[in-house]
């Protein structure tokens, strides 16, 4: 074998094997959210996580004390979308928020914000 079929078969070995353990690094991935209520009341506001437009994987009702928040709480799959309702109102959908750091992925940390007093009232951010 000639130096140029080693180094072209070397290199296809190296993307192949790179490219595996890309994909397997994928599914290691852990997610996860944070809500802030900055209302000066109390609200309740329940989250809906789903991997698919038509399916969530996770529900929870927080009951939040005025200008409060909860940090670091996580996810068992890869989020597609979130469902949010605060109190009893219509439930807003977002898509979950894009990597600020990791171009064509999405975020490992989402951020939730609720501000009645703000012109957008709520806010989905990526925090990474």
């Amino acid at each position: 074998m000639n130096r140029r079929s080693y180094l072209a078969v070397s290199g296809l070995a190296i993307s192949t094997l790179s490219a595996g353990c890309l994909s397997r690094s994928d599914t290691e991935t852990e997610y996860a959210f944070n809500l802030y209520n900055a209302a000066q009341e109390e609200h309740s506001i329940t989250v809906r996580i789903g991997s698919e437009w038509d399916t969530y994987f996770y529900r929870e009702t927080f009951e939040m004390e005025p200008n409060t928040g909860n940090e670091d709480i996580s996810i068992d799959d890869t989020p597609a979308r979130i469902g949010i309702r605060i109190d009893d109102s219509d439930e807003f959908e977002f898509g979950w928020p894009a990597s600020i750091s990791n171009e064509g992925e999405i975020a490992s940390m989402a951020s939730l914000h609720y501000d009645p007093n703000d012109h957008q009232q709520l806010m989905v951010l990526a925090d990474n």
